[in-house]
C-alpha cells in the first residue's frame, strides 16, 4: 500500500499547480521540468482588466489551462528578467511580460494534471458541479463564521501556503515593532462582501475581536484602527509567530450584517470571497454561487452545490451513479474505497496529504488512566504501522510526533510513539498487577463515517488484552459523545485535529494549557506546570531557535508524560467523475473552486 500511495503522489503530484492558483500559494518552485524548453508562442503585456484565465482563454480557448501560463514564464523569469515572477495569480500586474507557451510545451507543462490543455470546438461547460462530502459544512447561528471556509465565501486577512508559511489574502502586509509586541496590518482596498460593505479598518478590528475570542491567544492586549485601510494589533509580550496565529479561522472577515440576524432561521454570511451563500437546505445541501465581483480572479463555475451524505457508502454510490460530480473534503472517501474509485473508469482518484493528524486520548482525572506507567504502556502497545497498512490501507503516516509531519521545522523525530510490546506489558503489570481492568473507549459515530475509527478502536482492543485492559467500544452519535466527555464519561477516545496555522501553538495552547479548549472541552484534563511554562516561552521567544528548542522539549514532555498520544497523519483521498477537471486540496484540504470545472458529455 506504500508503493501505491507514493505512486498516486507521483501521478498527481502536479495537482497542486491547480490548488495554488485560488490559494494564494507560491509558484515559484512550480517550474517546467528541466528538459522541457520553454517556448513561448506570444510574449504578453498584461492589460488592465486582465485575468490569467481570460488570457489563458484567448490563446488556448480554455480559461482553466492557465497555470501552462504561470510555470512558462516563471521559467522564463529564471534567465530573463524582463519576465514577470508570478506569485500570486490572482494579483498580476499592468505591464508585466508573460510567456504563453507554445501548444507543445503548454501539453507537456499540463500533462498528468486534471486540465484540458486547450478547449475542445463544440464543448459545452456544466454551469453547475456538485460536491459531496460526510459533514455538514453549515453551522448557522452556532459559529460566528456561519460556514465552513472551504466554500470559499468567507476570506480571512492571512493565509497558509504548501509550506505552511503565512501569506497575504485580505491583508496585503504586515510589520511588527523590534519585540513583537506591536503588530501593524495593511488591507487590501477596494474589497466589497456580498452585501455591498466596503472592507474597513474598523470593520476588520470588530472581525478580529470576535475571531479571537472564539481562537484565543495568550498574549492579545487589544486591536485599533489606524486609518481605512491600517489597524494595529498590542500584545502583552512578544509574539514573533502573530501572522501565522491569524491564519484562516482567526482572522475571518465578514461584513456586520452577518452577525445581526438574530431570530433568522438560516443567517446569511456575507463575505468577499469568489462564491456567495444562495441557500441551505437543512441537513441537505448548500448552494452557491459566483461573485462576479469578486476582487480577485473570477470562478470558472456558476453555481456549487454541496451535497452533505453522511454515510460513506452513500456518498461513494452517489459519485458512481453521477448524482454528485465529485467527493472532496477531509475524511469524505474511506481507504478502505480507495481500490473501488481507482478500479472505477469513470472516476479519478487523488490524493493529497493533510496537515491531520488523528490522536487517541485519556480521561487524566480518573483511574485508571490517571496513571502516567499505564498510559505509556498504551502508547507503547500500540502497532501505528500495522493501524496504517491495515486499517488506513497505506494512505496515511504513521504519527512521527503530536505535530504534524507536514510541519518540518517544528518536529522533533526524538519524540516519535515507541513501539515496545514487551516493555508495555511489564509496565502494564506494574500498575494493574493480575486483576483485569475494564475500560470504554467513546467513538463518535459521525467521525466514524469519515474514519475507519471503528476498525482501528477493535485493533486497539485487541492489542489492549494483551495488556489485561478489557476494552469495551461505544459508538455514538455526536451530540452524546460530546456529552459523555464533558461530564467524564469515558476513559479514551479519538478524534483529528489540524494544524492549520503551521505553528505548535496551535495545537499546544488548544491540547496541553490546564485551560486549552479541547483539553477542557473532553475532560482530558492535563495538567503539568513544567510543560505549561514550555507553552508560555515558546509562544513569546522572538528567538526561531530558542523557540525550536522548547517545543523539542515539550514534544519529549508529552510523549514520556501521555496525556494523549498521536496515531497517524492523514493522506486524504478525494475523487471526481472523469468530466470533472481542475479540481485539487490544499494541505488544509481547502478545494480550489475557483478553477473547478464540469464538461457536458
Amino acid at each position: 500500500m506504500k508503493d501505491k500511495m507514493r505512486k498516486l503522489g507521483r501521478t498527481f503530484n502536479w495537482l497542486i499547480v491547480l490548488a495554488v492558483l485560488s490559494l494564494l500559494i507560491p509558484l515559484n518552485a512550480l517550474a517546467a521540468p528541466p528538459a522541457q524548453e520553454i517556448t513561448c508562442e506570444v510574449q504578453y503585456i498584461v492589460q488592465a482588466d486582465d485575468w490569467l484565465s481570460k488570457i489563458a482563454d484567448k490563446y488556448f480557448g480554455n480559461p482553466a489551462a492557465y497555470p501552462a501560463i504561470v510555470q512558462a514564464t516563471n521559467q522564463k523569469s529564471e534567465s530573463d528578467a524582463a519576465f514577470a515572477q508570478v506569485s500570486d495569480p490572482n494579483l498580476i500586474e499592468v505591464g508585466w511580460m508573460l510567456c504563453v507557451p507554445d501548444e507543445e510545451t503548454t501539453q507537456v507543462l499540463l500533462e498528468g494534471t486534471a486540465v484540458s490543455p486547450v478547449g475542445t470546438e463544440g464543448t459545452t461547460y456544466a454551469e453547475e458541479v456538485v460536491i459531496g462530502v460526510g459533514r455538514n459544512l453549515y453551522y448557522g447561528h452556532t459559529s460566528i463564521e456561519v460556514i465552513h471556509n472551504s466554500l470559499q465565501v468567507w476570506e480571512p486577512l492571512i493565509y497558509p501556503d504548501e509550506n505552511l508559511n503565512p501569506q497575504p489574502l485580505l491583508a496585503t502586509d504586515w510589520e511588527s515593532n523590534d519585540d513583537a509586541t506591536q503588530w501593524t496590518i495593511y488591507l487590501r482596498e477596494g474589497v466589497y462582501f456580498h452585501d455591498g460593505t466596503l472592507l474597513t479598518a474598523d470593520i476588520a478590528v470588530a472581525n478580529l475581536e470576535k475571531d479571537l475570542a472564539e481562537y484565543p491567544i495568550a498574549t492579545l492586549d487589544r486591536i485599533e484602527a489606524v486609518d481605512d485601510y491600517t489597524l494595529n494589533i498590542y500584545l502583552t509580550g512578544s509574539t514573533p509567530t502573530l501572522p501565522n496565529l491569524l491564519a484562516n479561522y482567526a482572522s475571518a472577515m465578514l461584513s456586520p450584517a452577518t452577525w445581526e440576524q438574530e431570530g433568522v432561521d438560516i443567517p446569511i454570511p456575507f463575505g468577499s470571497g469568489p462564491f456567495k451563500f444562495e441557500d441551505y437546505v437543512d441537513g441537505e445541501k448548500i448552494i452557491l454561487v459566483r461573485n462576479d465581483d469578486y476582487w480577485g480572479q473570477p470562478a470558472q463555475t456558476e453555481r456549487i452545490v454541496y451535497r452533505y451524505i453522511p454515510d460513506a457508502n452513500t456518498r461513494l454510490l452517489a459519485l458512481q451513479s453521477g448524482e454528485i460530480d465529485a467527493i472532496a473534503d477531509v475524511g469524505s472517501i474511506m481507504p478502505s474505497q480507495g481500490q473501488i474509485v481507482e478500479a472505477d473508469e469513470d472516476l479519478n482518484l487523488l490524493l493529497q496529504d493533510v496537515v491531520t493528524t488523528h490522536y487517541l486520548f485519556f480521561n487524566n482525572d480518573k483511574p485508571p488512566f490517571d496513571n502516567q506507567a499505564l498510559r505509556q504502556a498504551v502508547s507503547m502497545a500500540i502497532d501505528r504501522e500495522l493501524i496504517v497498512n491495515e486499517a488506513i490501507y497505506g494512505y496515511g503516516v504513521p504519527a512521527v510526533s503530536n505535530i504534524t509531519q507536514l510541519a518540518t521545522g517544528w518536529v522533533n523525530p526524538q519524540a516519535e510513539p515507541e513501539y515496545d510490546l514487551e516493555q508495555a506489558r511489564t509496565l502494564a503489570a506494574s500498575v494493574l498487577g493480575d486483576e483485569p481492568e475494564s475500560v470504554t473507549f467513546v467513538l463518535s459515530s459521525s467521525l466514524a463515517n469519515r474514519w475507519p475509527y471503528g476498525e482501528i478502536a477493535q485493533i486497539v482492543q485487541y492489542t489492549l488484552a494483551d495488556l489485561g485492559l478489557d476494552v469495551e467500544i461505544q459508538t455514538v452519535e455526536a451530540g452524546t459523545w460530546n456529552e459523555m466527555l464533558a461530564n467524564d464519561e469515558y476513559d479514551m477516545s479519538m478524534r483529528p485535529y489540524t494544524l492549520s496555522s503551521g505553528d505548535p501553538d496551535d495545537f499546544m495552547s488548544y491540547w496541553v494549557r490546564s485551560d486549552g479548549i479541547f483539553n477542557e472541552k473532553y475532560s482530558i484534563s492535563y495538567s503539568d506546570q513544567e510543560a505549561e511554562d514550555l507553552v508560555a516561552k515558546a509562544l513569546v521567544d522572538v528567538d526561531v531557535e530558542a523557540r525550536r528548542a522548547y517545543y523539542d522539549e515539550l514534544q519529549l514532555l508529552l510523549k514520556e508524560q501521555v496525556p494523549f498520544t498521536p496515531v497517524y497523519h492523514e493522506a486524504t483521498l478525494y475523487a471526481t467523475r472523469d468530466n470533472v477537471y481542475g479540481l485539487s486540496l490544499d494541505p488544509i484540504f481547502k478545494p480550489s473552486l475557483t478553477t473547478v470545472y464540469k464538461i457536458v458529455e
